[in-house]
């Protein structure tokens, strides 16, 4: 199913409604919306989260710390 809104969207959206002092009509004209439409994709709708990077495995940490120019 194709979403409507993308992430992008609805992060722009977030941010400028909860960290900037921008009225919700402003915002909704930079984001070529309409005020019922901003109102759904603030209220409604959650930015996704981004996947947090892979923490190395001990084999891996083992290699790259030999790896290391000074024991080459």
């Amino acid at each position: 199913m194709k979403k409507k809104y993308s992430n992008k969207l609805i992060e722009q959206a977030h941010h400028l409604a909860f960290e900037t002092k921008a009225s919700n009509k402003a915002i909704a004209k930079k984001l070529k919306l309409k005020l019922d439409q901003l109102d759904y994709v603030l209220y409604t709708l959650k930015p996704k989260e981004k996947p947090k990077p892979k923490e190395p495995t001990i084999t891996e940490s083992f290699l790259d710390f030999f790896t290391l120019d000074k024991f080459k």
